[in-house]
């Protein structure tokens, strides 16, 4: 995604519109559609991502082709789902090795080149080279000695540009040298540990071996405005 690009609103503005989960079953490489969920909070400017809470499940798992005609079964308790989730670490390191996790959508996916949806997950190899942070005018650009953190000052003409609450403006970035595809936007970047250190926020338009990661640091407080929101809803 390019800093800057309106990016829309939730739900794409459509009132009915439901929102549908994918997951991968043990013992099976393509993922399947098993569950309905609501938008719970989201940070289009900083974040570029949302979290949802999933309220219902299908009454059989579909890969796609008949997700309207699905009955929804209320889940009261989402342990029984025993579903497998990633931690998160907000510790790195320069030229740490790092896997972007995605599906790919971009014509090279190994199921029927073009034809559907691509639903088997792969990964990109990469290292994370460098993380960005975006300062106000009144501070100055800096580069540490090291060259790992840069500090950017966004002139007022840019900031006019783009002063639309929609559009995608990230207060810190991690860059990471790997290829990535369509697809892979919005999946976990993780380390050898398999602890998330950011998602894909976007690639280079210029070099597409480089790309940018929301870190984790700008991610745990969209969870917390999401699990103060359902306290809210919950009466807790």
């Amino acid at each position: 995604m390019e800093a800057g690009q309106n990016f829309g609103t939730p739900y794409f503005g459509r009132k009915d519109a439901k929102v549908v989960i994918g997951i991968i079953p043990n013992g099976i490489s393509t993922a399947v559609f098993r569950y309905f969920a609501e938008l719970v909070a989201h940070d289009i400017r900083n974040v570029d991502a949302c979290v949802l809470r999933i309220t219902s499940r299908m009454k059989e798992d579909v890969d796609g082709n008949a997700i309207v005609d699905q009955e929804d079964i209320p889940i009261d308790n989402m342990k029984n789902e025993k579903l497998d989730y990633l931690k998160i670490t907000k510790t790195f390191e320069i030229e740490e090795a790092v896997r972007i996790l995605g599906y790919n959508q971009g014509g090279e996916g190994v199921l029927e080149k073009g034809k559907h949806v691509n639903r088997c997950a792969d990964f990109a190899k990469g290292y994370i080279c460098r993380r960005f942070t975006n300062v106000d005018d009144e501070d100055d650009s800096s580069l540490s000695s090291f060259g790992s953190s840069v500090s950017l000052k966004s002139s007022s003409s840019v900031s006019a540009s783009i002063s639309n609450s929609n559009c995608f403006i990230p207060r810190e970035e991690i860059v990471v040298i790997c290829p990535t595809i369509s697809g892979h936007s919005g999946g976990p970047c993780v380390n050898d540990e398999g602890k998330v250190v950011g998602i894909l926020s976007r690639a280079d338009p210029v070099d597409r071996q480089r790309c940018y990661l929301v870190p984790t640091t700008e991610i745990k407080p969209l969870l917390t405005k999401a699990k103060t929101t359902m306290r809210s809803l919950l009466g807790k």
